[in-house]
């Protein structure tokens, strides 16, 4: 359901927008302070960017989970909103079993294969979104104007 004056699902107010936008921010800034944590050996910022991160991902979540709903046929949305919910959870049991193993082999070769599959993922969603429906897009978009009838 579209309202007439806006190019956003109609259960989506501006201040949901501003949530998705900020998330990135805070998500790069935690990073950037774990970067960071060891020059200046500070347990503290690893601290404040583990919140930041986890702050960063409840904003990223409150528009992803309505985002996977619009995209669900109405039939199959139990079906897609437990897909999302057990691809993350997959990926939380996996992430500290392999990663440990990973991390003790060699350090360095795991934080470059996960930078080198975060900017994978982060080129991937670009694409994605062009192949998205309109109505379902949080980037505006220019509306072109209605044509009056002859």
């Amino acid at each position: 359901m579209m309202r007439s004056d806006s190019a956003r699902p109609a259960h989506s107010p501006p201040a949901f927008e501003q949530l998705l936008r900020r998330s990135r921010p805070l998500i790069a800034v935690a990073f950037l302070m774990i970067a960071s944590a060891d020059a200046t050996g500070g347990y503290a910022i690893l601290l404040v960017a583990a919140i930041t991160i986890a702050i960063g991902e409840c904003f990223h979540t409150a528009a992803l989970m309505p985002l996977v709903a619009d995209l669900a046929p109405a039939s199959l949305r139990g079906r897609y909103m437990a897909t999302m919910a057990l691809s993350w959870w997959v990926g939380l049991a996996l992430a500290h079993t392999l990663g440990t193993q990973a991390l003790a082999m060699a350090p360095a070769v795991t934080f470059v294969a996960c930078a080198a599959v975060a900017a994978g993922a982060g080129l991937s969603l670009l694409r994605l979104e062009r192949h998205l429906p309109q109505a379902t897009r949080l980037t505006p978009f220019a509306v072109p104007p209605a044509s009056a009838p002859r």
